[in-house]
């Protein structure tokens, strides 16, 4: 059986947890465009479309249908 092989420290991903804020430039642009909307998924993660994916869903089907 062989060992698994581990990076040296460098290179080692480190756990990070994103800031799941939408930036000011996000709103600002929201705000110039007419008709638009900006949906916020408070405290979801990087990876909402799995975490909140029936959320996400309806959302995007609302988006497409309009």
């Amino acid at each position: 059986m062989t060992k698994p092989h581990v990076l040296p420290e460098p290179f080692r991903i480190k756990r990070v947890e994103p800031l799941a804020l939408p930036s000011s430039g996000t709103r600002a642009a929201a705000r110039l465009v007419k008709g638009a909307t900006l949906e916020v998924y408070a405290g979801a993660p990087h990876g909402l479309t799995v975490t909140h994916r029936e959320r996400f869903h309806a959302d995007l089907l609302a988006f497409l249908k309009s």
